[in-house]
């Protein structure tokens, strides 16, 4: 059993007919035992001949040997012994020409046709047949070669795997009658038939059970070739699902060694960059401490000046004290003595001015307290001038003599004022002198003062100013300029912080805003905001010019870098539509910012003076 073929081989069934019958009766009846040696022989003789034929002819189909020819049909699976006894009838036709001598060698007695008849039955085509000389008939196959010899040997042979000789006898064909069975031999033969009967039964049944076994075999085949399909669908449909696992880790491995090489990247670039912020830091703080240090170098010598200033004025304010000291004590001094004399001389007035005091007023106190307050400011000479006038012209009057300079007490009182007149003089000098000094500081010091009360133009912004030098700004402009930082200010912070220097009333101003408002407020919204504010300012003020200085460029976010562009592109348009000035810094790059990039470096402090600079000069000169 080889792949659902059922392979019948000589070895399986061996038909030995001379085993099963009678050795006396192929004694006694020579004719049937040669019938029944050429029974045997004619169907093993074919049987190999069909083996060897299968080999190059012989069609296989699930589980069935068919040997096709007109005189033998095998069906193994569906046909019974019936059919096999009934074929073998069938080949009594052909057979009969067939005679085995005793060398068991084939001998055709027939015609030349029935011969080629026969081979066209057995090879299943029309067979060619050569006559290479006389008698002589070949017939060559694939691997047979049948031969038939001349008409002296009355033989053919047939070569190939395997070896037949088959002799034709002609005269067998002419004694026909001689071999005639009589009707005790015809029993004898219906016995054997019998036995021979029952032998194809029982190859039949075996032919049967092998029929079934290859059924089975083949129903198992079947049930073997299904469960391996399954099997084998198991495994295509595991091996599918082995590969998508397999590539589904190939892809974590990828994105996990795609993860590290991406996170030792952000780790070296991180390092580079936070070595190249620490430079550019550290860069940005030498040029802090650097201005730093300049600033204390400059305070320093303020502070020095302050001090020296001080000290003048320490000195001023001491001598002004021992100055005021001396003219206290002096006008304490002149205030006795002037007591003193004032009584001398009312003495001598009392008579005359009393009265004349009562003719013009008589009442007497308004010319008294006249009196008193003119004594106050007068000088001593004069009012002993004075006394002595009015002495003489009493005296003169009345008829008396005056009273000659020459008496002591009137000489040594008057040595005594005059002394004082004359230090008293002295002082006044020299108070003199010093208040001129004074009248010429302050008037030196009073325009500069005046100068500085009154800025005509005032900047105000955010801490993006803070740097700025209004001394640097001012030079080459004949305007008094201020600068006002509010850091963290925004518009509206604005609002208020610009009161008081509307209070003051200048003649323009600069506003720097919106760089803290971007992050709450859009460019639309921030717009509105500043119209507002500009619009409270010139409503304040008549005829203030208003000037507003654009967002500088941002690095530290994209978003509010774009928002800057945009407010700026409107705030120039407003500017054109109010008439307002507007100072563009767009000289100013992300080089002129700090590490932060957010405000200024030292250069982007020059860089945005310039520009106000240039602006008022541009506007000076229109």
């Amino acid at each position: 059993m080889d792949e659902g073929h059922a392979l019948l081989s000589s070895d399986n069934i061996d038909f030995e007919l001379a085993d099963k019958t009678s050795t006396n009766v192929v004694d006694q009846v020579k004719y049937i035992n040669e019938f029944i040696s050429f029974k045997y022989s004619i169907l093993s003789r074919i049987y190999k001949i069909f083996k060897f034929l299968l080999q190059h002819a012989a069609v296989m189909d699930e589980g069935h040997a068919l040997l096709s020819s007109d005189n033998i049909d095998f069906e193994l699976a569906d046909k019974t012994s019936t059919n096999v006894v009934d074929q073998a009838k069938h080949t009594n036709g052909t057979s009969k020409y067939l005679v085995v001598n005793d060398k068991n060698k084939f001998k055709w007695i027939g015609p030349f046709e029935g011969l080629k008849n026969l081979m066209n039955e057995l090879t299943g085509k029309e067979t060619k047949w050569s006559s290479p000389g006389g008698y002589c008939k070949l017939l060559e196959l694939n691997e047979v070669v049948l031969q038939l010899e001349s008409e002296d040997t009355n033989a053919a042979c047939v070569s190939g795997n395997s070896e037949i000789s088959i002799n034709f006898d002609e005269e067998v064909a002419s004694n026909e009658s001689e071999n005639q069975i009589s009707s005790g031999q015809l029993n004898e033969y219906e016995s054997l038939l019998n036995t021979v009967r029952s032998l194809e039964a029982k190859l039949e049944s075996r032919i049967n059970d092998l029929a079934s076994e290859v059924h089975e075999t083949r129903l198992e085949l079947q049930v073997e070739k299904i469960a391996r399909g399954n099997l084998e669908a198991e495994y295509t449909e595991l091996a599918s699902e082995a590969l998508e696992i397999r590539s589904e880790l190939d892809i974590r491995n990828l994105a996990r060694d795609e993860n590290e090489i991406i996170k030792s990247r952000d780790e070296s670039i991180s390092t580079v960059f936070n070595k190249g912020f620490l430079v550019k830091e550290n860069a940005s703080l030498k040029d802090e401490n650097a201005l730093l240090k300049q600033q204390i170098n400059n305070y320093k010598c303020i502070t020095s000046d302050l001090r020296t200033k001080v000290k003048d004025l320490e000195n001023e304010k001491d001598s002004l004290v021992t100055v005021i000291k001396i003219l206290q004590s002096e006008q304490e001094q002149h205030k006795t003595e002037a007591l003193s004399s004032w009584n001398v001389v009312n003495r001598h007035k009392k008579s005359t001015k009393s009265r004349n005091a009562l003719e013009q007023n008589p009442s007497g106190k308004h010319q008294r307290h006249d009196l008193q307050l003119q004594n106050q400011f007068i000088d001593l000479s004069d009012c002993e001038s004075d006394g002595n006038e009015s002495n003489t012209d009493i005296s003169a009057k009345h008829g008396e003599k005056p009273r000659q300079s020459g008496d002591k007490p009137n000489q040594r009182r008057s040595g005594q004022n005059s002394r004082k007149i004359e230090r008293r003089q002295q002082s006044k000098g020299n108070i003199q002198d010093r208040q001129s000094n004074l009248d010429e500081r302050k008037d030196k010091s009073e325009p500069k003062a005046t100068k500085q009360r009154q800025p005509n133009i005032v900047i105000l912004g955010d801490s993006m100013l803070k740097h700025l030098n209004p001394r640097r700004i001012q030079q080459g402009i004949d305007q008094k300029i201020s600068i006002k930082t509010f850091p963290g200010a925004g518009v509206d912070e604005m609002t208020h912080y610009v009161k008081p220097t509307l209070q003051k009333k200048p003649k323009h101003i600069i506003l720097h805003i919106g760089t803290n408002d971007l992050q709450t407020k859009s460019p639309d919204a921030l717009i509105k905001a500043v119209t507002k504010l500009g619009e409270a300012i010139t409503q304040k003020i008549s005829g203030i010019e208003l000037t507003l200085s654009e967002v500088i460029t941002r690095t530290d976010d994209l978003q509010l870098a774009d928002k800057v562009n945009i407010y700026n592109n409107k705030l120039d348009n407003l500017c054109i539509e109010r008439n307002w000035g507007f100072i563009t810094h767009k000289s100013i790059t992300k080089t002129h910012l700090n590490s932060y990039g957010l405000h200024l470096n030292q250069r982007g402090t020059t860089a945005l003076a310039r520009n106000i600079k240039q602006f008022l000069k541009n506007q000076s000169l229109n």
